[in-house]
């Protein structure tokens, strides 16, 4: 349970360091902060979610959540896609047909989404080496889904190579601790400032890549988030879990607030309040998708995307 309290404060972190890092403004006024911030947030999140996927489901089981996770991905991804060529959007679309729809959904995904369209790749992999390999030796399931991901990532557009990394790592890192492999220390707050600070004046391009940067970085982040949430008064590491748990809602529904929010505080962005639009835009999109995940429960429309509750 301790240990569960622990990652979800950690995703907490993670996920409102997401949606500040798809905030246009801030983008626009602090980009290679933004880069050193994506170089730690998306390996350790995929990191995470290594960690906690349960390759011990039925045929049945998996085929349900891969079901949920799809329908999630597909009517998500193709509607970014759709409105990035109505809008003003990075890497968007500048031809609406069905054959550039589907080379983003299928290969080149486009916006938040990329995420969930790696987490079924790297997930599907791991779990059919499972299934397989368990007719003869489980031991080799690990490193059979990563030969496979690494195969994938060289010979087709389908993964980068970075990515199934980091979700693996998290994999074997489950899989070979027996105990917390989480603990705080003071000590990596002065390393994870002066690392953050190297990233961000030295060597902003360790976004593009899994670099000793963002593992050093990603590891200091982990044991300084949790020393501070040990020290933090039980209301606060309450609501900090609550989001932790949660952040599959606040992922799939906070473009539907970061996407508007240049222009309904434009007023800010003028007078260069740039850290206040940021924290009140961060505030609005984590309260709302969460409004979003509760409204899709009490209507029963998470049902239909084959998810009893969106809200834990």
């Amino acid at each position: 349970m301790k240990q569960t309290m622990e990652i979800n404060v950690i995703r907490s972190i993670l996920i409102l360091l997401v949606i500040l890092i798809h905030l246009t403004p801030f983008k626009d006024c602090y980009p290679d902060a933004q880069s050193a911030i994506l170089a730690f947030v998306v390996p350790l999140f995929l990191f995470i979610t290594g960690y906690l996927f349960n390759v011990n489901k039925t045929w049945k089981q998996y085929a349900t959540y891969l079901r949920s996770m799809l329908l999630m991905y597909i009517s998500l991804e193709t509607a970014y896609i759709i409105l990035s060529y109505f809008f003003p959007i990075k890497d968007g679309i500048s031809e609406l047909n069905v054959s550039v729809v589907l080379n983003k959904l299928v290969l080149n995904p486009i916006g938040p989404y990329w995420y969930l369209h790696t987490m079924i790749i790297c997930g599907s992999i791991y779990y059919v080496a499972h299934q397989v390999c368990r007719y003869f030796n489980k031991d080799y399931a690990i490193s059979s889904a990563v030969l496979v991901a690494v195969i994938l990532s060289y010979y087709s557009p389908l993964l980068g190579l970075m990515s199934p990394l980091a979700y693996f790592a998290g994999v074997i890192c489950k899989k070979h601790s027996n105990e917390c492999i989480l603990h705080g220390s003071f000590v990596a707050i002065p390393i994870a400032i002066v690392t953050l600070f190297y990233g961000i004046v030295c060597k902003p391009e360790y976004a593009t890549q899994l670099s000793y940067f963002s593992i050093v970085l990603g590891t200091c982040i982990i044991e300084s988030v949790i020393w501070c949430a040990q020290r933090l008064p039980m209301k606060a590491n309450k609501i900090l879990n609550f989001i932790g748990a949660n952040t599959l809602p606040i992922y799939l529904f906070h473009p539907m607030f970061t996407l508007p929010s240049k222009l309904l505080f434009s007023k800010m962005i003028a007078n260069d309040n740039i850290l206040c639009f940021s924290i009140l835009t961060i505030t609005i999109a984590t309260i709302g998708s969460l409004m979003i995940g509760r409204a899709l429960d009490l209507t029963g429309v998470s049902m239909l995307l084959f998810k009893k509750k969106m809200i834990r």
